[in-house]
């Protein structure tokens, strides 16, 4: 556990106030008369009679009988016979904990303006107020608590305006009630009174606010939950429907009925008529809502959809009187696409749209069954910086230069191998926490200096310690960065990397445990969808065969400049030095980037400081303007690493392409010491697929991957980290390698293959 975090405390929460909105039928009087047979009145009659109010109604001598027998029933009653009085009793009275009983409730029934509906509408509220078998969980007798609806034009079913009128304003009441009481009460739809054709539209307002819906089948006792189906806006429809929309409730009426006839129907059922011609239509309580709710959607990217839908926020949870860790987390999340605005390295891989949302993907199968089983398993403060650090983890990419440095621009290579780095002295930077405290991470409030210190020097810090480079555990040797000059000791050494969240210490050990989840959650993301769609690859690898060709132009031509400077100042034995130092260069990035080795332990790359070569070099055969030769040389260098990048990208992707998505279970694991056990299952892809892609990509056949040598990287991973892993998270891995005709099993705990072969 993070040294300093206190342990929670689960502590009962008040019941919420409730608002249940129930839809009225005649069902009250049926239930009557089949009680006392010999009444003088019939629902039938009753329905005949010409009044428009409860009031008016009330003249009459049939409906003033009705209420007072009806009423003197249900007021002297049992319990168990009041919720058999009616289908909208029923429903309510088989809610637990009853209505009522929980300060604040409150029930609005929603009528038809028919005699029938304003008689029960009425009675049912006279009935909650004054049956004596409700005792204590009686309703006060005012607004605030029972209210009776009448949508527009809902009167009898075969009057003309039900359908055109009475059931868009139906539904647009219910959704006007939701919005007005949602954020004070918890509110529950009730459609089992009246119109079976109410019911539909009843579960759908509860669909789409996410309200729950609960109906009883005439004389059943079980009270069903409507499922709420996963339904939404269809945006495809809403696109070209909105600017139709957004016209015709901004400009006059008279100007616009091209645009309303040319709307389809369910679009038109939105608005409102307006009073005038030269006033503007107005949208109705719904049209508002979808309208916001489409607006809301109009720009999200499927990185937002994902991490705001995640089901592991709710391990975000903590006592009240803390900061709300749910609430930072959705901050990011709405800035999430902003990020990645401006990288320099695009060709990689999208970040924003891709390997981001694939690692949130990765992370929920992981995790989330873990945390079900085990809520120590991550504390909500680690949990949240571990979600924090996959959004901020590659973010280095964005940067040209270290930002204590703006006169030294890097090069592409540069920007990849210290990306890691980059990240962190970005979100160190005062000018890009002010920034993301403008666009809307209040975690501190305006704060920028307590935002680094309590929040984002931590999640820096184990976002820089993703890259294997870097030392989770202590070793001889610490990193160090060329571009920079600085050395990077492990991140087990608390005086290197004094670590905080919040007003609290927050262990070592426990940020190199979540490093080392976020290095596998890392790892997996190995997969196809990576790199984007088929279409999305074809179109990338035609764009980099383009581009490779300018930038080989380009670095031709700033050669033949530093050609024609070095002759002139007779050191053109210079220029093949050069070529030999942007081969060392793309050299070591190709064994580290291309073939998956990033490792300089395990591969003997060769870390280069280039401003240094260059130095030594020009020292040794330029006395005068070394400083335009060594710009005319960076340029040169930059021109061949980008034509380099160019050119290699293509290979980059097909490595990606190699496999398929993991599959990802969950299972008790056969060790006491370590009882969470995660299974992934590698699968390569297809081989004609993959050489579809290669040839799409015009790759000769040896550029085909090895997808051996990737899926023992993925595996190698885990090796660096699995005793930190089983000692602090209980947690092993096992990986399967899935192949067309045999299973190849590789658990790395028990060091045992079975069954097939590698591929």
């Amino acid at each position: 556990m993070s040294q300093g975090l206190p342990v929670p405390q689960n502590r009962p929460d008040v019941p919420r106030s409730r608002c249940f909105l129930v839809t009225v039928g005649n069902s009250l009087i049926g239930h009557y008369l089949k009680m006392c047979p010999t009444a003088n009145f019939t629902a039938e009659a009753i329905e005949k009679l010409s009044c428009i109010s409860h009031e008016n109604c009330n003249q009459f001598s049939i409906y003033k009988a009705a209420c007072e027998a009806i009423l003197k029933a249900l007021q002297s009653t049992s319990l168990d016979q009041f919720k058999k009085s009616s289908a909208e009793l029923s429903s309510l009275y088989h809610i637990e904990p009853i209505p009522g009983s929980v300060s604040g409730d409150k029930v609005i029934f929603i009528a038809t303006q028919t005699p029938t509906g304003h008689l029960c509408a009425n009675l049912l509220r006279a009935a909650l107020t004054g049956a004596s078998c409700l005792g204590t969980t009686k309703f006060p007798d005012d607004q605030n608590h029972l209210k009776i609806e009448h949508p527009k034009g809902l009167g009898r079913a075969n009057d003309p305006k039900f359908a055109d009128e009475g059931l868009p304003q139906f539904m647009a009441l219910l959704s006007e009630l939701i919005q007005n009481h949602e954020n004070n009460y918890d509110v529950v739809l009730i459609p089992t009174g009246g119109y079976k054709s109410l019911i539909p539209y009843a579960t759908l307002a509860g669909i789409l606010h996410k309200k729950e819906v609960k109906y009883i089948y005439e004389d059943s006792d079980v009270l069903m939950s409507l499922p709420q189906i996963p339904v939404g806006l269809d945006t495809e429809r809403w696109k070209p429907a909105y600017v139709k929309l957004k016209a015709l409730t901004t400009l006059p009426k008279s100007s616009t009925e091209v645009y309303f006839k040319n709307l389809d129907r369910s679009f038109q059922d939105l608005l409102g008529p307006p009073e005038k011609d030269t006033d503007p239509y107005k949208f109705t309580a719904i049209g508002t809502f979808l309208v916001d709710r489409y607006l809301h959607l109009r720009y999200q990217t499927p990185l937002q959809h994902q991490t705001r839908g995640t089901s592991l926020l709710k391990f975000l949870a903590r006592d009240k009187d803390k900061p709300d860790l749910q609430q930072f987390f959705l901050q990011l999340v709405k800035i999430g696409p902003y990020l990645w605005l401006g990288d320099k390295i695009p060709e990689v891989m999208d970040h924003a749209l891709h390997h981001h949302t694939n690692l949130f993907e990765i992370a929920e199968l992981m995790l989330l069954p873990i945390l079900e089983a085990d809520k120590d398993f991550l504390w909500p403060e680690e949990l949240f910086v571990l979600l924090c650090t996959i959004y901020f983890h590659d973010s280095g990419h964005v940067l040209s230069h270290f930002p204590d440095k703006p006169d030294r621009p890097l090069l592409p290579t540069q920007i990849r191998d210290f990306h890691h780095i980059l990240g962190y002295e970005r979100l160190k930077s005062e000018d890009w926490r002010k920034k993301l405290i403008q666009l809307g991470l209040k975690w501190t409030n305006d704060n920028h200096e307590q935002l680094w210190e309590k929040y984002l020097k931590l999640i820096g810090t184990i976002g820089m310690f993703h890259r294997k480079s870097m030392s989770l555990k202590q070793r001889e040797k610490p990193y160090f960065c060329p571009v920079n000059g600085k050395s990077y000791e492990s991140l087990t050494e608390a005086r290197d990397w004094p670590l905080n969240f919040e007003e609290n210490s927050f262990s070592n050990h426990r940020a190199v445990y979540v490093a080392a989840l976020f290095r596998i959650i890392d790892s997996l993301d190995n997969q196809v969808t990576r790199a984007g769609t088929g279409e999305e690859i074809q179109i990338k690898a035609a764009v980099l065969k383009a581009d490779a060709e300018a930038e080989k132009h380009r670095k031709e031509a700033v050669r033949q400049l530093l050609e024609g400077y070095l002759n002139r100042n007779s050191a053109a034995s210079l220029l093949s030095g050069v070529d030999d130092l942007i081969k060392r260069i793309t050299g070591a990035y190709r064994a580290a980037e291309i073939t998956g080795h990033e490792n300089k332990e395990t591969t003997g790359r060769e870390e280069i400081n280039i401003e240094q070569e260059i130095g030594s070099t020009l020292n040794s055969k330029i006395s005068q303007d070394k400083d335009l030769a060594q710009k005319l040389v960076w340029l040169y260098i930059d021109a061949a690493c980008r034509a380099f990048f160019k050119e290699e990208q293509p290979r980059h992707y097909l490595k990606h392409l190699a496999l398929e998505n993991p599959r990802i279970s969950y299972s008790q694991g056969s060790e006491a010491k370590v009882p969470h056990l995660v299974t992934v299952e590698l699968r390569p892809l297809e081989i004609p697929l993959l050489e579809r892609y290669r040839n799409q990509m015009q790759l000769t056949h040896n550029d085909l991957p090895d997808v051996n040598k990737i899926m023992d990287n993925i595996e190698k991973e885990y090796d660096l980290v699995r005793e930190i892993l089983r000692e602090q998270g209980r947690l092993s891995l096992r990986y399967e390698r899935i192949q067309r005709k045999s299973v190849y099993h590789l658990d790395l705990d028990e060091a045992k293959i079975e069954g097939g072969s590698p591929l």
